[in-house]
């Protein structure tokens, strides 16, 4: 991390030369503007944040979520340390919701299946489809995009509507 940006707008760049002033081989103090000291506060917090492996809630930033296992969240309120667990898509009242709600739109799932290439057989999941169906991934030299092409359908491997997908072959993935 070259540079942190605080939430007033303040920057924080760590350089390889300090600049701050020897004195009789300690730290010379200098003084900033309340702004500025406010936004170290703020840039040391992350750093510690990134160290142990959290997430701050730049909302309220007195929630911290922790990544648990696949798809699950604890979620801290500092002040107190009352806490709660979440899973991605769960409903739970107030502002852990908010709190887990925000990790997961800043951290969406990977989708492997946009990386898919021409010739792959995959077993994929629609929105508007019942089940499971196999598709063939195009050749975007042929069809002018990649996409799945399955008996009379054919959609991009980035079609939202697509819920889950994995790679029968050539490997099974899971």
């Amino acid at each position: 991390m070259n540079e942190f940006k605080a939430s007033n707008g303040v920057a924080v760049r760590l350089v390889s030369a300090g600049l701050e002033a020897q004195v009789d081989n300690g730290i010379g103090v200098i003084h900033l503007a309340l702004d500025r000291t406010a936004a170290l506060r703020e840039f040391f917090l992350h750093e510690r944040d990134e160290q142990l492996g959290r997430w701050r809630w730049p909302e309220n930033p007195d929630y911290v979520v922790y990544p648990r296992e696949e798809r699950r969240v604890r979620v801290i309120h500092e002040p107190t340390g009352d806490f709660a667990d979440s899973v991605r898509g769960t409903t739970i009242p107030g502002p852990v919701k908010d709190a887990a709600r925000a990790y997961f739109d800043a951290h969406p799932e990977p989708k492997p299946w946009r990386d898919a290439k021409p010739g792959e057989v995959w077993v994929v999941t629609k929105d508007d489809t019942e089940g499971e169906f196999a598709a063939v991934v195009s050749d975007p030299v042929v069809t002018g995009r990649t996409s799945f092409d399955a008996a009379a359908i054919s959609f991009p491997v980035t079609d939202l509507r697509i819920t889950a997908a994995r790679r029968i072959w050539p490997g099974a993935t899971s």
